[in-house]
């Protein structure tokens, strides 16, 4: 919800004596608009939750009018509760005066006006309103979507939770001579092809594996079209769409206690049992990219301390690749001395619980793709033929 009001002192805030502005146009970045009431008042129902743009068009009054806050907010929607936009606007309505007190008779001048072509939208979400009013874009008759997923899918280990599943519909009538599913990384590389003949399936699976049989990486972004190549000559494709892959870790080991004493790298009895149970574990997981940190705790200078978590990661290292026979191409070592404490140093026991080895997955907090922070595909548009600018948001 919100208002346009005549700000007359260009403040920014409507004061007493500032009066609504009616009739002047609101728009959403989705193509949506609205008219101010009598009182200036405007509001959109049902607007869908997250960041979005709000603008007012002062192209759509008559007269002379400036903003004197921004012409566009970006207002965030949360589900539940309302969201508000107010624009000040400085208007001076357009008036005709004709004569003169001092003088007599009356003087014309005209010239031919045409009238101008206002074109705003969003490649996008093709939208776009024509001097105003909204135009119907046409869209692909075939239809792709991932089921029952949310467009996000996960890999625990070295494969997907589940097979994706891909639910197509055609409307054309003709005849399916051929389809093809491209599945592409981020860039639009193809990493695999499903493809058929004759007859489109109505769901299409997919294992999660590339054409060389590997499975895709957790935390990327991927791209799906459908192309159908029919019998009488002619050829769909869908929209691409993005999916997002999630993975989580398998592995996530800590080594704290007696694993050190303080000031050395020597592995203790402990520590050595422990690690021991660790390989155990790891021989599960030969795919699996480990990492070995190690940790300080405050006592001691600080470089030395750094210098210290190095050897204690390495001296980890050390026992699984020599003693437990893990191959050392599976391990990353890492080391950050006192810089990461789990507790406080100031006592004993926070000490000991600080001086640590901790081994883990690569991906050890689930990796999410950030599936909403890219397009589905590079926005563009072209008027005549000749390409034309868009916003980092994809709107003209």
């Amino acid at each position: 919800i919100g208002k346009v009001f005549d700000d007359k002192n260009r403040d920014g805030w409507q004061d007493k004596g500032e009066q609504g502005i009616a009739g002047i146009m609101v728009a959403l970045d989705s193509g949506v608009y609205a008219l101010t009431d009598e009182y200036g008042r405007y509001h959109f129902p049902a607007v869908k939750p997250g960041h979005r743009l709000v603008k007012v068009n002062l192209s759509s009054l008559s007269g002379t009018a400036v903003a004197t806050t921004d012409e566009a907010l970006v207002v965030s929607v949360t589900p539940g509760l309302l969201a508000k936009a107010n624009f000040g606007v400085l208007y001076t309505p357009e008036t005709l005066k004709i004569g003169n007190p001092s003088l007599t008779g009356v003087w014309m001048k005209s010239k031919a006006a045409y009238q101008p072509i206002q074109l705003t939208g969003s490649a996008e979400t093709l939208a776009v309103l024509i001097n105003g009013e909204m135009a119907s874009i046409p869209t692909s008759n075939l239809h792709l979507q991932v089921e029952s997923l949310d467009e996000v899918v996960e890999i625990k280990g070295n494969q997907l939770s589940q097979p994706v599943v891909f639910r197509t519909e055609s409307k054309f009538t003709a005849k399916v001579k051929s389809w093809r599913l491209n599945i592409m990384d981020a860039k639009g590389s193809v990493i695999r092809t499903l493809s058929g003949k004759d007859a489109l399936l109505k769901t299409i699976r997919w294992d999660g594996r590339s054409n060389k049989k590997q499975t895709v990486k957790g935390g990327e972004i991927y791209q799906y079209q459908l192309e159908v190549n029919y019998t009488d000559g002619s050829r769909s494709a869908s929209a691409r769409k993005l999916f997002g892959i999630n993975q989580t870790t398998a592995i996530s080991i800590n080594l704290a206690g007696g694993a050190f004493i303080t000031g050395s790298s020597q592995l203790s009895p402990e520590a050595r049992k422990a690690l021991k149970e660790t390989a155990e574990v790891l021989r599960k997981f030969p795919k699996e990219k480990i990492v070995i940190e190690g940790h300080t705790d405050a006592v001691g200078a600080a470089k030395l301390n750094l210098k210290l978590s190095k050897s204690r990661a390495e001296a980890a290292l050390a026992y699984l690749v020599n003693e437990e026979k893990i191959p050392a191409k599976q391990f990353e070592v890492r080391w950050f001395g006192e810089s990461r404490p789990v507790t406080s140093n100031e006592s004993p026991e926070g000490r000991v619980l600080n001086r640590r080895i901790e081994i883990k997955g690569q991906v050890d907090k689930i990796e999410r793709s950030k599936l909403f922070d890219q397009y589905r595909t590079e926005p563009s548009l072209k008027i005549d033929g000749a390409p034309k600018k868009l916003d980092s948001h994809g709107r003209f």
